[in-house]
């Protein structure tokens, strides 16, 4: 008997719908073996395409701007690959932010200029806990976890005259060690100037008036371009840096000179009436405020 084309194709369109209903069939039984299993099975769908009539405003948190780590005196690079396993002993210590308890930061400290500790993560009190064999501890510095910094200390930087280690504490079965306390507070917000500047205008410094300050101190750090980090250099030494009581400053008073197409960062400093830092602009030396233009 001799097959038509036709035949031939109803034929393997046939067999295709019959292997499409095993394929169903094959799947809808490995489902109910699964929910015998007690393994749930759950669908999911993507959401329909929506429109919004609006965005929500960008965070007004900004950026942290205060130290992810440091150590105190000499630290070995090598020690800084290497973690001490974790004990029963405890180093304690707590990190606030303009006095309130900064939760969910992960933090890790410097130990006896021989390793890192594990990882540790901020408490509802702003409690860390480091868990560490028992022994003698000096503390040599501290590491913060970036993940999530921005989010959780966003507009911050390290209050001035928080309090350093490098005291050596005993961790016991009945009496935790003490580790280094961290203490942040809001960064002083440089306003003005920013972008671009011509070599001839008026160029006048501002930032926001912090609280508690009775004067500023300002510097200003130049490069020859925004990425050329070898070409930075302070305008002003020490003695030298220009200080006012109000939250801005000419520029064009001082005896800063500027070049054309130079990049220059603003930093400002607050200082209470006992002429004590109080509060900083932070480390923003990733970026700059503005540019002098070219000839």
């Amino acid at each position: 008997m001799q097959i038509t084309p036709l035949q031939l194709a109803l034929i393997a369109l046939g067999s295709a719908l019959l292997g499409a209903l095993a394929l169903v069939g094959a799947f809808f039984i490995y489902l109910m073996y699964m929910g015998s299993e007690g393994t749930p099975v759950t669908w999911t769908t993507s959401p329909a395409p929506t429109t919004v009539s609006s965005v929500p405003p960008p965070s007004q948190k900004g950026k942290f701007v205060g130290t992810m780590g440091s150590t105190y005196g000499r630290f070995p690079d090598d020690a800084r690959n290497k973690t001490l396993e974790e004990g029963p002993g405890k180093l304690v210590g707590r990190v606030t932010a303009n006095g309130a308890p900064v939760v969910g930061l992960k933090i890790q400290l410097a130990l006896n200029g021989a390793a890192m500790s594990a990882w540790a993560e901020t408490n509802a009190q702003g409690i860390y806990e480091i868990k560490v064999p028992y022994g003698i501890y000096r503390v040599d510095g501290y590491m913060l976890n970036h993940n999530n910094l921005d989010e959780i200390l966003g507009g911050k930087t390290d209050a001035p005259r928080y309090g350093a280690s490098g005291v050596e504490t005993k961790v016991s079965a009945e009496t935790p060690g003490t580790a280094i306390d961290l203490v942040f507070v809001d960064a002083i917000s440089v306003t003005a100037p920013k972008g671009l500047v011509g070599l001839d205008d008026h160029l006048v410094a501002r930032w926001d008036p912090y609280p508690g300050a009775a004067s500023y101190r300002i510097n200003l750090t130049e490069r020859a371009s925004e990425g050329d980090w070898q070409s930075s250099r302070q305008l002003f030494q020490w003695s030298e840096q220009p200080k006012t009581s109000a939250p801005e400053i000419d520029l064009r008073s001082t005896k800063a000179q500027f070049k054309p197409d130079h990049v220059y960062l603003l930093s400002v400093r607050a200082l209470d009436a006992k002429d004590r830092e109080i509060s900083s602009s932070g480390n923003r030396f990733s970026t700059y405020d503005f540019k002098m233009k070219g000839r």
